[in-house]
């Protein structure tokens, strides 16, 4: 979970720094979006498949 916020965190960062490019702003939102969707499935899933593991 840690290595998730961290990531996130990073890539905001990232993504911060750029965003004073007005022309790529409504872009990197959307990609940042994007990768925060894609790291709360995975973690979300492989909850669900730590459940169902131990179950």
């Amino acid at each position: 979970m840690l290595v998730i916020i961290a990531l996130i965190s990073l890539n905001v960062n990232v993504y911060s720094v750029d965003l004073l490019d007005v022309d790529t702003h409504q872009e990197q939102f959307i990609w940042l979006l994007a990768i925060f969707a894609i790291w709360i499935t995975v973690f979300v899933m492989s909850n669900n498949l730590i459940v169902l593991f131990f179950c």
